[in-house]
């Protein structure tokens, strides 16, 4: 069954697919129509939004309002942008499949228990490389039967008015990698914690942008491991961002003026530099830091730089590694280590700016004045 009316579709409550096939395709003109759902969707059959805007449920409160891939359904995303006010991929599921938008699937509610996402074991799953947005005023849980993991392409943490902000369920601890960028937007927060207090593993292939906060815990967390052509992480104006007690690898490192940045208690490895900067770490002034007493790990093949803009009478760094037989690392401004340098292989050049190390040293590579 086709949108063959040649205008755009409004159902005032409720839509319900059992079997069959809705297509959002004008079946006369080929020209995609909108389709806008005030209630609950459920899909048992197939509906294929092609380029159309579609709006389910938006800004739903409970489980009914928003969008149900039930049991043998089929949703289909297309290109258009999605508006879906809680997601639910889990009812009665032995099979299905949920394929996202291309374009942006924005969840700005949630159903019972805070939930806004959750997908089933048995649910084939794609992101088309499309960007997901969490955007409720307000908490939102993502959750994931038999902790099936879940592969997001670009994902925005837009939240705000928050307690926890987006977060995972109290028994699922299922990992969320994110196939490009992770965008933590201005008053939102992400939180990797599942069950109260337990970590959740992270990791983000490309860039990371932290405007407002984002929660590490204790969970193993990659950001950008290997990205040369940005920042593999910036904590931008404003930020926040909590490492937590798990190991941690980044690209490399910015934080912004007057953000906060407290690195894990773990150890942070920072594996490759801005290209176009020639940096590995950058430190903004008014910078709120802490070393977090963890290891930090320099380990980029080739020559880079590394900035603390000299951040006043605080530690930069605590156990401070240098490790890779390639690497030569200048430094553009003070170091001060709270603890323990140690240069494995390779070089570390003062290039004049102060060196201090408030306990031992080890040096099997070189350090130059």
């Amino acid at each position: 069954f086709g949108n063959g009316t040649g205008y755009a579709l409004t159902v005032a409550n409720d839509f319900t697919i059992t079997a069959g096939t809705f297509d959002t395709e004008d079946v006369t003109g080929g020209t995609d129509r909108n389709l806008t759902v005030t209630g609950l969707t459920e899909v048992a059959g197939t509906l294929d939004c092609n380029g159309s805007t579609i709006s389910l449920g938006s800004g739903a409160t409970d489980n009914t309002k928003g969008l149900n891939v039930n049991n043998l359904g089929t949703y289909t995303g297309g290109s258009g942008p999605h508006t879906i006010g809680q997601l639910d991929a889990t009812t009665g599921v032995t099979t299905n499949t949920l394929t996202l938008t291309s374009g942006t699937t924005t969840i700005d509610g949630i159903g019972g228990s805070t939930l806004a996402f959750r997908r089933d074991s048995g649910t084939t799953f794609a992101h088309s490389s499309g960007t997901l947005t969490f955007s409720r005023a307000g908490d939102q849980i993502l959750s994931s039967e038999s902790n099936t993991a879940t592969t997001f392409y670009n994902l925005t943490v837009s939240n705000s008015s928050v307690t926890q902000g987006l977060y995972y369920g109290s028994t699922t601890s299922f990992a969320t990698p994110v196939a490009h960028n992770l965008t933590v937007s201005a008053s939102a927060q992400y939180d990797l914690v599942y069950s109260g207090s337990t970590g959740v593993d992270l990791t983000v292939t490309a860039v990371t942008s932290i405007t407002g906060t984002i929660l590490c815990r204790t969970g193993t967390i990659s950001l950008g491991s290997g990205v040369t052509g940005a920042y593999a992480v910036t904590v931008a104006t404003g930020g926040t961002l909590t490492g937590g007690s798990g190991t941690h690898t980044y690209g490399s490192f910015r934080c912004d003026n007057t953000s906060t940045a407290t690195l894990s208690s773990g150890t942070t490895t920072i594996d490759s530099e801005f290209t176009t900067n020639d940096a590995a770490m950058s430190l903004g002034t008014g910078l709120t830091w802490s070393t977090g007493n963890g290891a930090v790990a320099f380990t980029f093949a080739g020559a880079t730089r590394m900035d603390t803009n000299n951040l006043g009478a605080v530690d930069h760094l605590y156990n401070c590694t240098f490790n890779n037989a390639a690497l030569s690392m200048t430094m553009v401004s003070g170091l001060r280590v709270g603890n323990a340098l140690t240069v494995t292989a390779g070089s570390l050049l003062t290039a004049g700016a102060a060196l201090t190390v408030t306990g031992t040293s080890s040096v099997t590579g070189t350090i130059t004045p």
